[in-house]
């Protein structure tokens, strides 16, 4: 099965260019997604509990706060990451192995830079401008300074280009967006 890779920073647009390229028939596997799920374990739990004993409350992860520690410490990320980016490469294969569908995507902000790009058949870039960026992610409700600590622990999109089989500009509407979707997937898909 054909596997596509979709990266970029936070508030590029990948979600939507995976939402997009399911639209021809392809199944999506979401890495936030699966991140959301694990921190929904015990085991999890316990573990960023031990990390980060004021981000669990009442055996739950206080998400906010978590990330406020996290994206604001350059050694918080780091152990936070080693602790569970692991796992959910681990649960990303294991999705990959169930799923049986005509192509499938990952849609995954870290793409780049935990090495599964190398896993995929054709890796996607999802480009913006900064400031469409932060635009998008303020919309959904994050504040600047949030948005800006995030961006500031992933991959300069000069790297990941390097990586990358193509290079998806989302600076403009979603017609247009569309149209460069489809460009690519008629060059995967011979």
């Amino acid at each position: 099965m054909l596997k596509i890779g979709i990266g970029g920073n936070l508030g590029s647009g990948k979600s939507t260019v995976a939402k997009i390229l399911a639209s021809f028939g392809g199944e999506i596997i979401d890495a936030d997604e699966i991140t959301h799920q694990l921190l929904k374990k015990d085991k999890i739990i316990k573990k960023i509990k031990k990390l980060f004993p004021e981000a669990v409350k009442n055996n739950q992860i206080l998400k906010k706060r978590l990330a406020n520690i996290v994206f604001n410490d350059e050694e918080s990320y780091k152990k936070y990451y080693s602790l569970i980016m692991p796992i959910i490469l681990k649960e990303i294969d294991k999705e990959i192995k169930k799923r049986n569908g005509k192509f499938l995507i990952v849609d995954a902000p870290l793409l780049f830079e935990t090495g599964l790009y190398k896993k995929m058949d054709y890796n996607i870039l999802v480009s913006a401008k900064k400031s469409l960026k932060i635009a998008r992610m303020i919309k959904k409700g994050f504040k600047k300074e949030d948005i800006l600590a995030r961006l500031k622990f992933q991959m300069p999109e000069k790297e990941a280009k390097k990586k990358a089989d193509f290079i998806i500009y989302n600076n403009k509407d979603k017609k247009l967006l569309k149209e460069k979707i489809i460009k690519i997937f008629r060059k995967i898909w011979k």
